[in-house]
């Protein structure tokens, strides 16, 4: 009965752990809405992530750290397209810095020295980390007019530029992308 006891609590506690796994990964799966965050700007007012998500648009967000090589020649990559995609495919763009001592005026150095021109939002607590159980940085994600992403990766590569380039010109939906 002991056995009998401990095999039942066994089983439970594992089904309970992949009940667990699942839901914590549940954000991964093709075409979910991004989470509604409330995060800083630059001038450490409160805005909500998905005041950047307009209708019609899609939006580019990354995820990064003002410390970190690659974030920077992703941000810089696609800076140099920024103003092409806003212009031609009516498309947002997002920097979220999620350095722990969210030192301003040294972000704000940063995005001036390599001439960022888009928005720019603070993750201090690092809740969209946590959130979307962002492991790695950089991380982009694009988001379409209703708030679904659809397409997202970790790293820097200039082919993960191209992807998001061939989304937003060919105005791709979460219908037909699966996320990478």
């Amino acid at each position: 009965m002991k056995t009998l006891t401990s095999l039942t609590a066994a089983i439970i506690f594992a089904l309970l752990l992949n009940i667990s796994s699942a839901s914590a990964g549940s954000h991964e799966k093709k075409g979910h809405k991004l989470f509604n965050l409330e995060l800083n700007d630059m001038q450490k007012k409160d805005v909500e992530i998905m005041d950047f998500t307009k209708v019609g648009r899609f939006t580019v967000i990354v995820f990064f750290a003002d410390y970190c090589a690659p974030c920077n020649t992703e941000l810089d990559s696609i800076n140099k397209t920024f103003i092409s995609w806003k212009n031609n495919y009516n498309t947002n763009f997002v920097a979220v810095c999620v350095s722990n001592d969210q030192n301003i005026n040294r972000i704000k150095e940063k995005a001036a020295s390599h001439s960022w021109s888009f928005n720019m939002l603070l993750d201090s607590r690092n809740e969209a980390m946590n959130m979307m159980h962002i492991a790695h940085i950089p991380y982009t994600v694009v988001v379409d007019e209703n708030g679904y992403v659809v397409y997202q990766h970790d790293g820097y590569s200039a082919e993960n530029i191209s992807n998001i380039q061939n989304i937003i010109s060919n105005g791709v939906s979460t219908l037909n992308l699966a996320v990478k």
